[in-house]
C-alpha cells in the first residue's frame, strides 16, 4: 500500500510522525514499516526535560489512552540543582570539578527520572557546544553540555539494577526540531526569525491553547483552569507574567521559554506516538492514507492558527486555511 502512494503523501506521513524525510521512494517505505509497529505503549507516560544547572524544568505527563485528548500533569517543575542536591554556594561559580557535577546527574536521574512513575518515553533537550553566535564554547554552556552527558551515563547505569526502566528509551531532541514539527513546515519563513522571536512563537503556540481549548491537541484544562479568566485579551509579555505567576515551582523562574519547551516538546511527542497508532490499521488493512494526512494537516493547522494570526505570520500555500 505505501509503495502506491505519492511522494509528497509519504512525506507528509514521515513529518507527523516524525519518521526520516529524506531519501528515496523505498527508503521512506521501509523507514515506516520499521517504526510504525514499535509504538504500542498505552496510556503514554512522557517525562520531558529542559537541561540547566540553575534553571533545571522537566514535565511528566500521562496521555490516558491514544488517540484520546485527556491528559494528567504528573510533575512539572523548574529547579536549580544547586540548591536542591549540591551546594547554594556554587551558585557564583563556573569553575566546578567533575565529581560534583557527576553527584549532580546521578541526583537527578534517581530523585527526578527515576520513581513509582515510570516513564514510556523520556526526552531531553541536546545542549549546543556554542551559544549563539559565540566563536568560544562559554562555560555555563560547557556546564551544561557536560551534565546532558553525564545524566545519560547515569540513567544507562540505572537501567541495569531498575527492571522497570530496563526499556525505558531516552532520546536527544532540540528546539529546532520542535519548531519545525509544530510551525515552520506549515507556515512561510519570517524575516523576524531570530533565536529571540522563535522562543515568542513556541510561548505565543502554548498561551494560544491555553487561551482556547478548541484550538489545543489535547486538553489542557489542568493548567489553563489556574490562569486568569481574562488571560486570551493580555498583551503579550502580561500573558508570561500571568504564566509564571498562575503556577507554584520550586525555583521562581526568570523568564517562560524552558517551561514553555518542557510542555511542547512532551506535546509533539506525544502527537507523533499518537499518529503511529492511528496508522497502525492503515497498514494491516491495506487502505489509502492520503486522507489520513490531510485530516492530520487539518488539525495542525487548528492548532497553530491561534499564534499565526496573532503574530502576523502566513501560512504556506498549500496550507492556507
Amino acid at each position: 500500500m505505501l509503495q502506491r502512494q505519492k511522494l509528497a503523501t509519504l512525506h507528509g506521513l514521515a513529518l507527523h510522525c516524525g519518521y526520516p524525510a529524506i531519501g528515496n521512494k523505498t527508503a521512506r517505505v521501509k523507514a515506516i514499516e520499521e517504526l510504525c509497529f514499535s509504538v504500542n505503549t498505552q496510556p503514554l507516560n512522557i517525562l520531558s526535560i529542559d537541561i540547566g544547572i540553575k534553571n533545571f524544568s522537566y514535565a511528566k505527563l500521562l496521555y490516558k489512552g491514544v488517540p484520546a485528548k485527556l491528559i494528567g500533569l504528573f510533575d512539572w517543575n523548574h529547579v536549580n540543582l544547586h540548591n536542591r542536591f549540591g551546594l547554594p554556594e556554587a551558585n557564583s561559580s563556573t569553575l566546578l570539578l567533575k565529581s560534583y557535577m557527576a553527584q549532580l546527574a546521578v541526583l537527578v536521574v534517581d530523585q527526578i527520572l527515576l520513581g513509582e512513575w515510570v516513564p514510556s518515553l523520556i526526552l531531553m533537550e541536546s545542549q549546543r557546544t556554542r551559544s549563539n553566535t559565540n566563536l568560544a564554547t562559554l562555560p555555563n554552556v560547557l556546564l551544561n553540555y557536560t551534565l546532558e552527558h553525564m545524566i545519560y551515563a547515569a540513567f544507562a547505569a540505572r537501567q541495569h539494577t531498575h527492571p522497570a526502566f530496563k526499556d525505558v528509551p531516552i532520546v536527544a531532541t532540540n528546539s529546532t526540531k520542535m519548531v519545525n514539527f509544530w510551525m515552520n513546515r506549515f507556515v512561510n519563513k519570517d524575516k523576524r526569525m531570530t533565536a529571540t522571536f522563535s522562543k515568542k512563537l513556541r510561548a505565543g503556540l502554548l498561551f494560544g491553547w491555553l487561551s482556547n481549548a478548541k484550538s489545543s491537541p489535547i486538553d489542557l484544562s489542568e493548567l489553563s483552569s489556574r490562569l486568569p479568566d481574562d488571560f486570551a485579551s493580555f498583551s503579550y509579555r502580561k500573558k508570561v507574567s500571568a504564566f509564571l505567576d498562575s503556577f507554584s515551582f520550586e525555583t521562581l523562574p526568570g523568564k517562560a521559554d524552558d517551561l514553555v519547551d518542557c510542555l511542547l516538546y512532551n506535546i509533539a511527542s506525544y502527537q507523533q506516538l499518537r499518529h503511529h497508532l492511528e496508522l497502525q490499521p492503515y497498514i494491516k488493512e491495506d487502505k489509502d492514507v492520503e486522507e489520513l494526512v490531510h485530516r492530520w494537516d487539518e488539525s495542525h493547522i487548528a492548532y497553530v492558527k491561534p499564534v499565526v494570526d496573532e503574530f502576523d505570520l502566513e501560512f504556506r500555500p498549500e496550507y492556507a486555511p
